[in-house]
């Protein structure tokens, strides 16, 4: 496979099999998972932000609920044990 890359003013994103990494002024700014490559090279350079459209928007937010989910309740033994 290639290794796709985007330059723009002085930031580079290098896409390979999903990882990632961006360059800044030549110099290493992140390595690691492509997803999180994407978004700090979007972040510095929004004008490519139309590039990655489709990745960025694949991605869903984690949403909390308010209120915690009740735990099931257990049943108690109902006989009790003799003593011996």
């Amino acid at each position: 496979m290639s290794i796709l890359t985007y330059t723009y003013g002085n930031y580079a994103l290098e896409l390979d099999r999903g990882k990632g990494i961006v360059w800044k002024n030549g110099l290493l700014l992140f390595k690691g998972f492509g997803y999180t490559a994407i978004k700090i090279y979007v972040e510095n350079v929004p004008e490519h932000r139309h590039k990655f459209r489709s990745q960025l928007s694949m991605r869903q937010k984690v949403v909390f609920n308010k209120s915690p989910v009740p735990e099931p309740e257990i049943e108690k033994p109902q006989k009790k044990l003799k003593k011996r």
